[in-house]
């Protein structure tokens, strides 16, 4: 059995607070699940609609073999305390 390769995402759309996947598509090429992964990276990472975006690529086998998370969301500071008052 021919090994696949499949590039998979999960996004956050900010603006109506609702997640989204998909399977992108498989591949018998783990170049061209490669080129698709990076391609995928770069259409979500850092798009204004969304702030949260995981891609993997992952094999036939369920081995992920590439993957990266990315977020705009940056939690506000935690107040120091009032020490000595």
């Amino acid at each position: 059995m021919e090994t696949m390769y499949f590039v998979l995402w999960f996004i956050h759309n900010k603006d109506n607070d609702e997640w989204n996947g998909s399977i992108v598509d498989q591949f018998s090429s783990l170049d061209a699940a490669k080129k698709e992964y990076h391609k995928q990276l770069g259409m979500y990472i850092d798009d204004p609609q969304f702030d949260s975006v995981a891609v993997m690529l992952m094999d036939s086998y369920g081995n992920k073999m590439f993957n990266d998370y990315w977020t705009s969301y940056v939690p506000e500071p935690t107040p120091e305390p009032n020490v000595g008052e």
